[in-house]
């Protein structure tokens, strides 16, 4: 292989889950930045390359490596202070990085990477509460989250549309982007949650989960 290989090959090999380290340590050469993007969003990248990635010329090689689950913590360490605020904002968007990198980027010198970090630490939070609460979804279509919350005029139906749609391309669970991006208290989303799972197991209708809901506002 070598970087005069065609571009949707060498794209597809960078996504690969069986390619040799040879190979992968060649296109993190490659010429063209998407090539390098894809490898860098490869859990099946060797460490070694995700390291050398971390230091590429291109923004969007190093914001790529936010969501990769094999990038180790010292990489993502040094990207929390990558001199590009893009990087830093990609970074802000994955809920399950290290704690104390999201807190590290909650006080960061730009105010849009703070709100963002904190938004992501707020849906740590409210997984723990969860947690704490031995929260357990009940399963169905009956009451569904968005439809509480507007019935209850916690957002209009066209808001909750849009997150709901983001939530689909995010592949989130709603209450984490209802969270992240509209910026609700976890506080709130916890509470329609658990509203949604009494109307769901029969212990109250969903009249009563509005009259609850609307109480909380």
């Amino acid at each position: 292989m070598s970087n005069s290989f065609n571009y949707t090959g060498s794209y597809i090999v960078a996504g690969s889950e069986n390619e040799s380290q040879e190979s992968l340590s060649l296109l993190s050469k490659h010429g063209n930045p998407a090539v390098r993007r894809r490898l860098a969003e490869n859990p099946c990248t060797p460490p070694e390359i995700l390291e050398m990635l971390g230091t590429d010329e291109a923004t969007e090689v190093r914001a790529a490596l936010a969501w990769n689950i094999a990038v180790h913590f010292n990489v993502l360490e040094r990207l929390c202070r990558d001199e590009d605020v893009n990087v830093r904002l990609a970074l802000t968007e994955n809920h399950n990085l290290p704690e104390e990198l999201l807190v590290l980027l909650a006080n960061d010198e730009n105010p849009y990477v703070q709100h963002h970090a904190k938004r992501s630490l707020e849906v740590v939070a409210f997984e723990a509460q969860l947690t704490s609460e031995s929260f357990c979804a009940q399963v169905g279509t009956e009451a569904r989250l968005g439809e509480l919350m507007v019935a209850a005029g916690m957002l209009n139906e066209q808001s909750m549309h849009a997150f709901v749609e983001l939530a689909k391309e995010k592949k989130l669970p709603l209450g984490h982007v209802l969270i992240l991006a509209g910026g609700l208290p976890r506080s709130i989303v916890a509470r329609a949650l658990g509203v949604q799972c009494r109307v769901r197991e029969g212990s109250m209708s969903f009249d009563q989960a509005v009259a609850e809901l609307r109480l909380s506002l």
